[in-house]
């Protein structure tokens, strides 16, 4: 019964715990920079910013640029998930363009791309060209519910428990008041 009631902790806390990871890398992207020296270093940057620093260089953001690649570190080495990724090189302050696999300069496309409306359609296209599906996210968005939900059913499990365990203390006191009178 123990090792139950904990296993159903655990996968809760799990459960939790992703639900607020994912969230926390909602409308972020991951940005890699590749240094002189041939090391790599990572920031997150939020989806509207125009620019990146990596502490040394500042880089631009072009969304149409942007990858979906699968995130396997920390809590998502069991259930990866989808991020977008960009990358740069030290000698160019433009993302890694995929057509050409150039760092390349900004071309007039990408001028169109720079305005907010555009920067946000263009990344739903190609992540939905990546990940083969119109609609992201289906199950994130219940996935907070679903975890507060599970949370409520052991809150509940757990007080019928203690209900039926105060019973059962109620009857042991009755009999011993009856037994020492």
């Amino acid at each position: 019964m123990f090792n139950q009631q904990f296993l159903i902790i655990l996968i809760v806390l799990y459960l939790a715990f992703e639900t607020y990871s994912g969230y926390t890398k909602r409308n972020k992207i991951l940005c890699r920079f590749r240094q002189r020296n041939r090391t790599l270093k990572v920031k997150w940057a939020k989806m509207d910013d125009d620019e990146v620093s990596d502490g040394d260089y500042t880089y631009n953001v072009l969304t149409e640029r942007i990858v979906s690649e699968w995130y396997r570190k920390g809590i998502y080495l069991f259930f990866p998930i989808l991020i977008p990724t960009l990358d740069y090189i030290y000698n160019s302050r433009w993302p890694l363009d995929l057509n050409t696999g150039q760092y390349s300069v900004i071309s007039p496309q990408s001028l169109r791309v720079m305005n907010n409306e555009k920067r946000f359609i263009g990344f739903s296209r190609g992540v939905e060209r990546q990940s083969g599906s119109k609609r992201q996210g289906g199950l994130m968005a219940y996935l907070p519910l679903i975890a507060v939900g599970l949370v409520i059913m052991v809150a509940i499990y757990f007080y019928q428990q203690n209900q039926g365990i105060i019973q059962h203390m109620a009857v042991i006191e009755n009999m011993l008041k009856a037994v020492t009178k």
